[in-house]
């Protein structure tokens, strides 16, 4: 199961794909999404789908919206901060490599 935070316009092409909505205005969807990933869902050993209906029904509390606001703006700053990172990762070990390259050649 993989779940995928959109804010976007596009096309569902799978019917396995389900769209979770907030049934009312004082719901910011972002700070749902992350709520949703601190959800600990069981992992079995099989290999086994996820059903709505098997956690459809948990409950996600959640403060008032300028809290809730405040909250997935923070996170959202925190993922941008991770990506960053991650970033400098990835071309410092390209860096890495291009030294190692030229130091046996």
């Amino acid at each position: 199961m993989a779940n995928k935070y959109v804010d976007f316009e596009f096309k569902v092409k799978s019917s396995a794909m389900k769209i979770l909505q907030p049934n009312t205005d004082e719901v910011n969807i972002k700070y749902v999404y992350e709520a949703i990933q601190m959800i600990n869902y069981p992992k079995g050993d099989e290999h086994k789908r996820f059903w709505i209906s098997e956690y459809s029904k948990i409950k996600i509390g959640y403060p008032c919206e300028e809290e809730q606001t405040k909250i997935a703006n923070f996170l959202s700053d925190i993922d941008i901060k991770i990506e960053t990172l991650n970033t400098k990762i990835e071309n410092s070990k390209s860096f890495k490599k291009g030294l190692l390259q030229q130091m046996f050649v």
